[in-house]
């Protein structure tokens, strides 16, 4: 990323860029629909949008342009010439303009993102996931005032995780609960996906305690328990066989795929300390945890400090641990980072990157582990993000340049947790009343805006026939919903993609 703006460590940017709204381009939910079509959901709209061709060693052997593309669902005729038909694999490359500054792109405040009882949002950063692009936002159980009315009153207040597209477009109207009763303001605490894009979801609360696990693709089933059943005490610390396995978990994170997935929580009762850091290899998790934590990596040295903390994988084996600090100092410091060995190696506190955070230490690391935000709204040091380059030796130690700060306006004093997209727009969610809370997205400054999706399927060419999505001409049409996941009864009003013989398209039912 081209520092723009350097060496403006003391600018404010207001972040509003009002004359034009540009994000940063991606495209997900990329699938060949049929023999010679594809379809894709943008985040918003395309200068240039490009297919290529792969062989079975990944080289580019052919491509198309298939022109500008628009936000939201695109399906595009691919008729390459100079290819030979057959089955292939391919990525699909899309451009748009310049960002030359940060950009609030919800600056009209969309009601849809209106979750005012939210706690924590996330986005499905992998390409390899079957939700890519998925935006997740919780929303929690605050108890009703006395008179019946919401806490927080604002457009979107049910207790569970709503869930966007990539272009904003929401998915459902009310939120996914799976299962479970939720009952608290940490309730739902907070949400990370998985590289295979499972979503782990957990609970601060005593009374609800623990982590839960939603398949992105049936995400209206039961979510399955990472532990297993045993017995819990009023605290909400789990114990199996005598063995403290789990307790109230207010953040989590997880890396790494297969065998060697690991999951990293906050734990306030496992050692009755409310600042330490565990580690479960979780690996596929085909049957639920029921033993102690692999390790406990402690507290750093009793840096940290405040049981507000934000886990963010660094992508290199370790992870960014935040917390709150009204003033950060030598001993206070707001960014605690741990390498793939477990070790504490890293900690802020010269006030030369970050000032303090916001009350939750709001903190987020993008997908590959190159930035990092930290929100800060306390009225000492105003209402802002700073947007922070991080590097890395060989052996995974990091090092800090701050680039520049971010308005946080016009939302309000409590932004609780950070996220990125794979292109690298910023979401803060903010647990304020109405107008100003909800979920608000940035465009960070990009000179090159363009990026490339690997599909996870393959695209026939010269031939008939559905490759993705199959259907039979004698049948009846096969609906899917935005994330290609089929439904059996559509619902009157909602956009849907209709398979029917060879032929996929988007509508409205």
């Amino acid at each position: 990323m081209k520092k723009f703006l350097l060496p403006a460590v003391l600018m404010v940017l207001a972040g509003t860029a009002a004359n034009a709204q540009q994000a940063n381009v991606y495209a997900s939910q990329v699938k060949a629909t049929a023999s010679n079509e594809v379809s894709m959901i943008l985040n918003t709209d395309a200068t240039k949008v490009v297919i290529e061709f792969l062989d079975n060693q990944g080289n580019v052997v052919g491509s198309e342009d298939l022109g500008a593309g628009k936000k939201g669902l695109n399906t595009f005729a691919v008729n390459p010439t100079g290819v030979e038909s057959g089955t292939y694999a391919y990525r699909i490359v899309c451009e748009a303009p310049a960002v030359t500054e940060a950009t609030l792109l919800t600056a009209d405040l969309p009601d849809e993102l209106n979750v005012t009882t939210t706690r924590t949002v996330c986005v499905d950063f992998y390409p390899q996931s079957p939700a890519f692009g998925t935006v997740y936002v919780g929303s929690t159980a605050y108890a009703p005032t006395a008179d019946g009315n919401p806490t927080y009153p604002g457009k979107r207040i049910a207790p569970g995780i709503y869930t966007y597209s990539a272009d904003l477009t929401p998915l459902t109207e009310e939120p996914y609960a799976g299962g479970q009763e939720w009952g608290g303001n940490s309730s739902p605490s907070n949400v990370k996906v998985s590289s295979n894009g499972e979503v782990f979801v957990c609970d601060w609360t005593d009374g609800h305690a623990g982590v839960w696990v939603m398949d992105p693709m049936n995400p209206g089933a039961d979510w399955k328990s990472v532990f297993a059943e045993g017995e819990r005490n009023a605290d909400g610390l789990l114990t199996i066989n005598g063995v403290n396995v789990a307790g109230s978990v207010q953040d989590l994170a997880v890396y790494g795929e297969g065998e060697n997935r690991v999951l990293w929580t906050q734990d306030e009762d496992i050692n009755g300390n409310a600042h330490e850091i565990f580690v479960y290899n979780i690996g596929n998790l085909e049957t639920p945890w029921s033993t102690a934590p692999t390790a406990c990596l402690g507290d750093n040295s009793g840096y940290l400090l405040n049981a507000n903390h934000r886990i963010h994988a660094d992508q290199r084996g370790g992870a960014w641990v935040s917390q709150y600090r009204w003033e950060e100092g030598e001993t206070l410091p707001v960014l605690s980072h741990f390498n793939a060995k477990g070790e504490w190696d890293f900690k802020t506190g010269d006030k030369t990157v970050v000032l303090g955070s916001a009350p939750a230490g709001a903190m987020g690391v993008n997908s590959d582990g190159s930035l990092i935000v930290v929100a800060d709204a306390d009225a000492g040091h105003g209402k802002h993000f700073r947007v922070v380059k991080a590097e890395y030796d060989s052996e995974g130690l990091p090092t800090l340049e701050l680039l520049y700060t971010v308005s946080l306006n016009p939302y309000g004093t409590r932004p609780m947790c950070v996220a990125f997209d794979a292109a690298d727009n910023v979401y803060i969610s903010f647990n304020n009343v109405e107008a100003e809370g909800g979920v608000g997205v940035w465009a960070l400054p990009k000179e090159e805006n363009k990026y490339t999706t690997l599909a996870n399927d393959e695209i026939v060419l010269g031939e008939s026939g559905v490759n993705a999505v199959t259907a039979d001409n004698n049948v009846a049409p096969v609906y899917y919903d935005m994330m290609g996941r089929k439904v059996n009864n559509p619902e009157a009003g909602k956009l849907y993609i209709e398979v029917r013989g060879e032929k996929a398209t988007k509508v409205n039912f």
